[in-house]
């Protein structure tokens, strides 16, 4: 009778198993990275951030991505409007004197707002605070 109910109960544990191994992932990743692990650059250094944006670890071909590079909390200075199905978009930016640079990435996809951003440090150390 034990045994029974034991596979009894394997007999029905493994139809569950089953329909979870085959509900897709509808889980949307952008991102915003850069070539430094640490983020920090010297004056004058390139950085070079990476945006990407998948579907389930796949491209999403149709979205459009808005891509802003800009000083932190300043203006911008370049705004372009990409499409991710190739893969990664790339852009690089530096600063000549210390400070932070950010590229934010922002998407719409099934009506949801999705936004990732990165900063690059630009000698921080070196920078002298201001009084107002």
């Amino acid at each position: 009778m034990r045994a029974f109910i034991l596979s009894a109960l394997l007999l029905l544990a493994m139809p569950i198993d089953m329909a979870g191994a085959q509900r897709s992932d509808t889980s949307v990743a952008l991102s915003v990275t850069l070539d430094h692990p640490d983020w920090r650059y010297r004056r004058g250094e390139m950085a070079r951030f990476s945006v990407a944006l998948t579907r389930n670890g796949h491209p999403v071909p149709d979205a459009r991505v808005i891509v802003i590079l800009g000083q932190e909390r300043m203006k911008a200075m370049r705004r372009d409007t990409v499409s991710l199905a190739a893969g990664p978009y790339t852009i690089g930016g530096t600063l000549r004197e210390p400070g932070f640079l950010r590229v934010t990435a922002t998407t719409k996809i099934d009506g949801l707002t999705h936004t990732a951003m990165a900063t690059a440090g630009f000698d921080p150390e070196s920078m002298v605070t201001s009084r107002t």
